[in-house]
């Protein structure tokens, strides 16, 4: 069958799975429609279309609706979105039966790559696929070659991604990670990516590259790393989907949800769990700032920020030399 898959629309919102490393946790469940003999074309935003132009399992990719040939295909299946007005009586629509909150309740309960293998099996009407999940992204041969004009030559590269969630900012710390890995790695070079300016006392020899690089750009930095650090998100996801060793950090999301064991890994990835601020005042779903007094610290007020330990840096450095020890090479 020919299958058009949408994750989104204009002036619609998606219920989960809204964000870009999202996007690549969905490449398994793509994977498996190509492994059972389906073709499939996309239909998403602009910057997801731009992030999986090398992923070998979607065929054409949409981010207009007037420019889709809807009735090309054998099957229309919404990802992680209400069912457009436009689309509600066609013929080929494959909607879930779940409703939109039970969608994202049921999203939040599971594996996130197991959640997107199960609702393309169910959009199929078959069992969930067995194989283990493929998530794979390549960089094209320009972005390849700009990271290399830009990226030091016979040095190992600890690619540092600075973005993360609001809740996440407070307990990273990575400065003092950038100066361990200096410290303990001289011949390595700490680089700096990600769509956030750097802050604080970096090491005068850190590579700064953040902001100002195009989605493709960033995906041949990090194909080019030799290890990828950072919060949950789309870098770390981006370095699983690249083959490269990864390392996670997490607070409020359980590593399971995105490295799910049933990944086919190309090298190893790894994660470090914080329980952050016992409020989590910061966690988008639950809010930007405080709504009571801090039980841990009464003289921290309703808006006022946490004095939680953050990460420790050591131990992330740590966990950064185990994977710089990983012999399986680009």
């Amino acid at each position: 069958m020919k299958l058009l898959v949408f994750d989104a629309w204009p002036g619609e919102l998606e219920t989960c799975g809204s964000g870009l490393g999202s996007s690549l946790l969905k490449l398994a469940a793509y994977e498996d429609a190509r492994a059972a003999g389906h073709t499939l074309d996309l239909l998403t935003a602009a910057p997801k279309a731009e992030l999986l132009a090398s992923a070998s399992a979607v065929g054409r990719r949409f981010v207009d609706p007037s420019e889709v040939p809807w009735d090309r295909y054998d099957a229309l299946i919404p990802f992680g979105m209400p069912v457009p007005a436009a689309l509600r009586a066609h013929p080929q629509l494959r909607a879930d039966p779940r409703s939109a909150p039970r969608l994202k309740a049921d999203y939040d309960q599971v594996s996130h790559v197991r959640f997107w293998r199960g609702l393309m099996a169910n959009a199929l009407a078959t069992s969930p696929r067995q194989a283990p999940a493929l998530m794979s992204v390549a960089p094209s041969a320009a972005s390849r070659a700009w990271a290399r004009a830009r990226l030091p030559k016979g040095r190992r590269v600890v690619a540092l991604s600075l973005s993360a969630l609001t809740n996440l900012k407070r307990y990273t710390r990575w400065a003092e990670v950038a100066r361990g890995i200096e410290l303990a790695f001289p011949e390595a070079c700490v680089t700096l990516i990600g769509q956030e300016s750097s802050t604080g006392d970096f090491p005068a020899g850190a590579l700064d590259l953040t902001r100002g690089t195009s989605l493709d750009q960033l995906v041949g930095l990090v194909a080019s790393s030799d290890v990828v650090v950072g919060t949950d998100g789309l870098v770390t996801n981006l370095g699983v989907a690249c083959g490269r060793p990864t390392l996670a950090l997490f607070t409020v999301i359980r590593p399971e949800f995105v490295i799910d064991p049933e990944l086919a890994l190309g090298a190893p990835v790894r994660s470090l769990v914080h329980s952050g601020c016992p409020l989590q005042p910061c966690y988008a779903r639950l809010g930007n700032y405080r709504t009571a007094a801090c039980p841990a610290d009464p003289e921290l007020g309703p808006v006022a920020p946490p004095r939680c330990a953050g990460f420790d840096p050591a131990e992330v450095v740590a966990a950064i030399a185990s994977l710089l020890a990983w012999e399986g090479g680009r």
